[in-house]
């Protein structure tokens, strides 16, 4: 009985074998189970180690590499911004590599001489010259110049200008030109910052300022042109005999008015001025009590001419026209007998219902200008309401109106 109690207390005093792993899957096979313990009495019984469970050792053989930690997980959202600023400063750097370099300049204060080759510039030959004050008793030439040059004959800069250039026939510009160029003959620039003068030919590719000469031409006009004939792309004011703007185009017209019945017209117009110009006849004559003639003269008029005006817009199709006209008018449908002068002044509104349609008419106030020993009748409808005479001049003013298309 007590080696039967002794053999019960050896049994429950050794540890349990390890309960069968399960299945494991594929990717991470089972370890073999561990062999089972020798029995050994109670006193010298090792100490118990816990061996990881098969779902375990299957996780870490899945993942064999540990999770980073926040701090690691971190520092590779600091490389984007080293790596922005170095795509960036490779970029500047780049930039800087591809600019244009500078030009530079050989500086004489003052030049003076007969001709470039024959002057203080001459000195310098194959460099960009740079003058402040430039004479020469033919011609000059300079690469640059800020300040004035004068020549008896022409003047020529290379690449710019800021200044004066006075040349007695002409000035060449074959770049920038901010200042004044005056010639007899003819200027010209590549890019006019200024006013160009003459008495024959102005041209600038491009303009920001005034033209005055008998002809001007440019490609844009930022200003005015005053001349005979302006030739242009496109203007915001050209005022000449002929203003032609490619922008602008030609536009007929046909109106009437209370001088002439019949009128028949054109207009050239720029961003902001026109030039436009009418032939008008009244076959119907009145006389100035309001009763129609009987005579078939009387009343009866042809009249021509022309004049300029201001352009101002109102809106997308609406706008405002002011102008001053003058015309010679006849005193029978007969370019035989004696002739008048009249001045007319209009305010017209214009609607455009297209490019090429434009419905307009207004006021006019007009004054007739004749002789009183060949005096002439006033056209169309016949009525004045102011007049001036003396033994020289006869002066009659009324106010009317013109209305019309323009296409």
């Amino acid at each position: 009985m007590a080696n039967a109690t002794l053999l019960l207390a050896s049994f429950l005093a050794a540890p349990a074998a390890p309960a069968p792993a399960p299945e494991v899957p594929a990717a991470a096979p089972a370890p073999a189970p561990a062999a089972a313990p020798e029995v050994t009495p109670p006193e010298a019984a090792p100490e118990v180690v816990a061996e990881p469970s098969a779902p375990e050792v299957a996780a870490d053989a899945q993942t064999p590499e540990l999770e980073p930690t926040p701090e690691a997980a971190e520092e590779p959202a600091e490389a984007p911004p080293v790596e922005d600023e170095a795509v960036t400063a490779a970029a500047e750097a780049t930039a800087e590599s591809s600019a244009p370099e500078e030009p530079t300049y050989k500086d004489v204060p003052f030049n003076i001489g007969l001709f470039p080759s024959v002057s203080l510039n001459a000195k310098h030959k194959g460099e960009r010259v740079r003058n402040n004050v430039s004479f020469g008793l033919l011609w000059t030439r300079a690469a640059r110049v800020e300040g004035l040059t004068m020549a008896g004959g022409i003047t020529v800069v290379t690449e710019s200008m800021e200044g004066v250039a006075a040349g007695h026939f002409g000035n060449i510009n074959r770049g920038e030109m901010e200042g004044i160029q005056a010639a007899v003959l003819f200027n010209t620039a590549q890019d006019l910052r200024g006013v160009q003068v003459s008495q024959g030919y102005n041209w600038a590719q491009e303009v920001r300022g005034a033209q005055f000469g008998l002809v001007n031409a440019a490609g844009t006009v930022h200003g005015v042109q005053f001349g005979l004939v302006n030739v242009a792309d496109e203007a915001d004011a050209s005022i000449a005999l002929i203003p032609v703007t490619r922008k602008g185009g030609f536009h007929p017209e046909v109106f009437t008015s209370d001088t002439a019945m019949v009128n028949l017209g054109f207009r050239l117009p720029a961003k902001y001025t026109y030039m436009f110009a009418s032939v008008g006849m009244q076959p119907l004559g009145r006389l100035e009590d309001g009763r129609m003639s009987t005579s078939d003269g009387a009343g009866r008029a042809w009249e021509a001419g022309l004049g300029w005006g201001g352009h101002i817009p109102m809106g997308k199709r609406l706008s405002m026209d002011l102008d001053l006209g003058g015309y010679v008018v006849t005193d029978s449908l007969q370019w035989s007998g004696p002739v008048g002068s009249m001045s007319r002044f209009r305010m017209l509104l214009n609607y455009s219902f297209a490019d090429r349609f434009t419905v307009w008419g207004g006021p006019t106030l007009t004054a007739l200008v004749d002789e009183p020993s060949r005096g002439i009748d006033r056209p169309g409808y016949a009525w004045v309401s102011g007049r001036y005479e003396n033994h020289d001049v006869r002066v009659r003013m009324w106010p009317g109106f013109a209305a019309g298309l323009r296409f």
